[in-house]
């Protein structure tokens, strides 16, 4: 799409291919970590020559999602983020939404995860909106948690995933 990526690596060199194994090493992730790793990536994207956007937006699904809308609260480089079906264990994270002033986040939610009026979409939204942030929120209906995930059939929604992902790059070029 045109976009200078990087993908952080939260675990450090740990890998699996264990559903259990991820969701142990998912529930052990060190936050205080996590942040450091976040606030590192945007200041190195931010810093590099081929990198020549306003800033650095930041793009998750599930916990990454969740990870995504943080990084926008804990580095002041990161203008944009997007988070698919976020699993936004806020007691975690304790996020600061005040950084959030004149950035944007945008926040794709399934059906099966409570939408949009889920409790902890609707607390983003609320300290993302008193920061002086906009927030851009799209509900899927009939949707699965994991609907972009084309490598699992069972819950992948080709059409929702299409659209979520235009209004994701789109969002990325209009404001970076």
């Amino acid at each position: 799409e045109g976009f200078v990526a990087l993908a952080p690596d939260f675990y450090h060199g740990t890998t699996t291919d264990e559903p259990d194994e991820a969701m142990r090493l998912l529930m052990g992730l060190a936050m205080d970590r996590a942040a450091k790793d976040i606030q590192g990536a945007a200041r190195y994207l931010h810093s590099r020559d081929d990198v020549t956007s306003r800033g650095v937006g930041a793009v998750g699904f599930c916990m990454g999602g969740s990870l995504a809308l943080w990084s926008g609260a804990l580095a002041d480089e990161v203008k944009v983020a997007v988070g698919f079906y976020p699993a936004i264990p806020w007691e975690k994270m304790s996020p600061s939404w005040g950084n959030y002033a004149e950035k944007t986040a945008m926040i794709h939610a399934s059906e099966e995860d409570g939408t949009s009026r889920a409790e902890g979409i609707q607390s983003a939204i609320k300290g993302i909106h008193h920061a002086g942030g906009d927030v851009e929120v799209h509900d899927y209906p009939g949707s699965q948690h994991a609907f972009f995930n084309d490598q699992r059939p069972e819950v992948h929604d080709p059409e929702h995933s299409a659209k979520a992902w235009r209004r994701t790059v789109d969002l990325l070029h209009a404001r970076l």
